[in-house]
């Protein structure tokens, strides 16, 4: 079977940046929907309203078709605020994010210029769903679509919409990035088994389902982010700024179907981060400072979803809780939500 089999091909005839423009708005307003709720009786559940013009977050996400198996894996870094948070230099605090919505390629960020024209560190953000081989990452902002064309069409890539080139030992890119597709200042990458249509679709995206665009909502204005799907409900990670530009705050977000489900998760969450140790040994407080917790009402399956704001300790990188999360370390939670 050739590579390029399981592709298929987006429809011709189809600008993504105009569908984009298009269908930013409702989605917006679907999420903020979504997790726009009222308070309880007890106080104990908030209302969260996004900001007017959503998040950089939740328009990647309005770029990628709803499916199940997106939604498994979904990693996101807006790299241009990454670059500015770690002073240019992408090190430090800030710069342990470098790559991050972008894994699949990120290792292969010095090669992607010359051999498919691709320059990662000229993105304003990146996205990837779904898992090797299935993965798609999009790189929004910073590219070039005629260079792109022109250098992966040199280095042996060929096509129409999407460039492709079947595994070959003498060019390592040919295995995490073996299908190309450029869109004026974007390109997507796809794995060997990728489905490069579902960007820019047409159609109900990640941001318009609640599953998805609620915790994406949850998680509001955020550097980078991680939502993972082991069960039937996502967990929602992002690391956002503070007053103080080297402790990043770290937000967790989880679903729960009720306010007390909700509430229990906000205690066992508090509490393993203030008394609990991860199997590597050392105890979640060496990491983080005193986190604060809120339930909002959401409307969804899962009537309520829990937010929780943790600040970092000094020293603590911006990735240590996606680090946390991909071992399976999470404090007060297993990966799939449910208490640890």
């Amino acid at each position: 079977m050739r590579a390029s089999d399981p592709i298929r091909r987006p429809r011709p005839g189809r600008s993504g940046l105009a569908r984009r423009n298009r269908r930013r708005g409702s989605a917006v307003v679907a999420a903020v929907a979504v997790l726009a709720g009222c308070a309880s009786d007890d106080g104990t559940v908030e209302e969260l309203h996004t900001s007017a013009g959503g998040t950089a977050l939740s328009a990647a996400l309005d770029r990628i078709a709803a499916s199940d198996a997106a939604a498994e894996y979904i990693e996101f870094g807006a790299t241009q605020r990454i670059d500015e948070l770690s002073g240019g230099s992408f090190d430090g605090v800030w710069g342990s994010l470098d790559g991050w919505g972008s894994s699949p390629v990120a290792r292969h960020r010095e090669e992607l210029p010359d051999v498919l024209g691709i320059d990662l560190r000229s993105a304003a953000s990146t996205l990837t769903v779904n898992q090797p081989p299935h993965s798609v990452t999009l790189i929004e902002g910073g590219q070039d679509a005629a260079r792109i064309t022109s250098a992966s069409t040199d280095s042996g890539w060929s096509g129409d919409d999407v460039l492709s080139l079947e595994m070959e030992v003498s060019q390592p890119l040919s295995i995490p990035a073996p299908h190309v597709m450029p869109t004026g200042s974007d390109v997507a990458v796809g794995a060997i088994a990728a489905d490069m249509s579902i960007v820019d679709p047409g159609e109900r995206s990640l941001a318009d389902a609640p599953s998805v665009g609620g915790i994406a909502a949850c998680l509001d204005d955020v550097v980078a982010a991680l939502i993972l799907r082991v069960g039937s409900d996502p967990v929602g990670l992002g690391v956002r700024e503070s007053g103080d530009t080297d402790r990043p705050v770290s937000v967790v977000c989880v679903p729960a179907p009720t306010a007390d489900d909700a509430e229990r998760l906000v205690d066992g969450i508090s509490h393993a981060i203030t008394s609990g140790a991860p199997a590597s040994g050392r105890p979640y407080s060496d990491l983080f400072a005193e986190p604060s917790g809120t339930v909002l009402r959401t409307g969804a399956e899962r009537d309520h979803v829990v937010r929780v704001e943790v600040p970092h300790a000094d020293g603590a990188f911006a990735n240590t809780m996606f680090q946390l999360a991909l071992s399976r370390e999470l404090p007060g939670l297993t990966v799939d939500g449910s208490p640890g």
